[in-house]
């Protein structure tokens, strides 16, 4: 897998020698084999990286994941940044609870702008995600069902950097499936 995962960094052009790269770590499956495959590719590939949780305040859930992902860090000996949404008093419930918008758009916006922050205030050259080709799929099919073609351009196995306030978004995994 790791030789796999090199070859996706290099066909995409996902990283250059020097970049510093933030894992985004959900505490799930695919997120660690992210950050375990970025941390043995680091060397050969010339990056530094560093870990990001975001703690949902989700209850047990949120808390399990939280451990599941500083203990992987911790083994990687991979410096983890956390962000605990219940701290901030902005846990994904209590946001969910103040609009009626879909709770996947919600935590899918609050990941993302957060995700964005911490990779713009680290100086991060980009933020590495763990979805996997099982994931592209999905998204094909769906945005073909619903016919909205203009979503597809989030298919790209890496993005462009817009400027200072945003950072180039890598899928490192966009060529593996989830088994």
């Amino acid at each position: 897998m790791l030789n796999r995962l090199e070859k996706t960094i290099n066909r995409y052009r996902m990283v250059k020698g020097g970049d510093r790269i933030l894992a985004a770590v959900s505490g799930g499956k695919d997120s660690a084999v992210l950050l375990h495959l970025l941390a043995k590719a680091k060397e050969s590939l010339g990056i530094s990286l560093i870990a990001l949780h975001i703690n949902l305040g989700i209850g047990s859930y949120s808390e399990n994941c939280y451990r599941a992902a500083v203990k992987l860090a911790e083994l990687l000996g991979v410096p983890i940044i956390t962000v605990d949404l219940e701290e901030l008093g902005i846990p994904i419930p209590k946001l969910i609870g103040l609009t009626s918008r879909n709770p996947c758009s919600i935590c899918g916006t609050v990941k993302r702008y957060l995700m964005n922050f911490a990779a713009v205030s680290l100086g991060a050259s980009s933020v590495a995600t763990g979805h996997n080709l099982d994931d592209v799929m999905h998204f094909i099919l769906k945005t073909f069902l619903l016919g909205d073609m203009d979503q597809l351009v989030k298919l790209k196995p890496s993005t462009e950097v817009l400027g200072g306030l945003a950072v180039a978004k890598i899928k490192p995994l966009v060529e593996l499936s989830g088994r």
